[in-house]
């Protein structure tokens, strides 16, 4: 479960999404905007997957990712508020595969 520190309300946040740069790929689109602290969210589109049970699953899976790449970026200073929106083929993809991805693109956010 994502720590409630790392947590962001996209509601508090007006326009977020034509405000916020983003990156593209595989598994999801990653939207961020700078902030005074780090905050992430996940959203799963019906699109992505049908049943709500598979959405929640798949939120799961990325939150755990993220807390992983989060705890390895902590160390570089940098803060951002960001959504990741998943596709359809993060439903099949494995665990490890979405954490890498999600690395490679923090990375660039970072740098």
């Amino acid at each position: 479960m994502l720590p409630k520190q790392y947590a962001f309300n996209l509601r508090h946040e007006k326009n977020f999404f034509s405000k916020a740069r983003r990156i593209y790929s595989r598994y999801f689109t990653l939207f961020y905007i700078p902030s005074d602290h780090f905050g992430v969210t996940v959203v799963v589109p019906k699109k992505a997957a049908r049943l709500a049970t598979k959405r929640n699953w798949l939120k799961r899976q990325i939150k755990a990712a993220a807390i992983r790449v989060i705890t390895a970026l902590e160390e570089a200073n940098t803060s951002f508020f960001v959504v990741l929106v998943a596709k359809s083929a993060a439903v099949a993809a494995p665990r490890e595969d979405l954490f890498k991805e999600l690395f490679s693109s923090l990375k660039k956010v970072v740098h």
